[in-house]
C-alpha cells in the first residue's frame, strides 16, 4: 500500500524475523528506529501510524495489512489486538520522540 510506504519500511526493517534479539520489548525497538533513522522518517512514520489508526480498519484487515508490511512480531501475546497495539506503538513514539535529541 503505496499510502504506507514509510510505515512499511518501519515494520520490515525493525520488527523482521530476529527483531527480539535486538530488544525485549517494542519500546526497545522504537527507540533504535528514533535514534538511527532522520528525524523527517521518523516523523513520515509517526503520522502514517496516526493515518492507519484512524482509518479504524476491522481487526482482520489490520492483521493483513501488518504482515503485508513484513513485520513478524504477534502482538496477540501482550494486547488484545491490533488496534490496542498499534496504539501503543503510537504512544512510545510520541513519548521517545518528545525525549530524542534533533538529528
Amino acid at each position: 500500500m503505496k499510502e504506507f510506504k514509510n510505515l512499511k519500511y518501519f515494520f520490515s526493517s525493525y520488527f523482521h524475523q530476529d527483531w527480539d534479539a535486538e530488544g525485549d520489548h517494542i519500546s526497545d525497538i522504537i527507540k533504535l528506529f528514533i535514534e538511527g533513522e532522520t528525524q523527517e522518517i521518523v516523523q513520515d512514520v509517526a503520522l502514517e501510524l496516526e493515518r492507519l489508526i484512524s482509518k479504524g480498519l476491522p481487526e482482520n484487515r489490520l492483521s493483513q495489512l501488518i504482515n503485508e508490511f513484513g513485520c513478524y512480531y504477534d502482538p496477540s501475546y501482550e494486547y488484545d489486538n491490533f488496534a490496542d497495539w498499534l496504539k501503543k506503538i503510537y504512544e512510545i513514539f510520541m513519548t521517545l520522540q518528545k525525549n530524542s535529541p534533533v538529528r
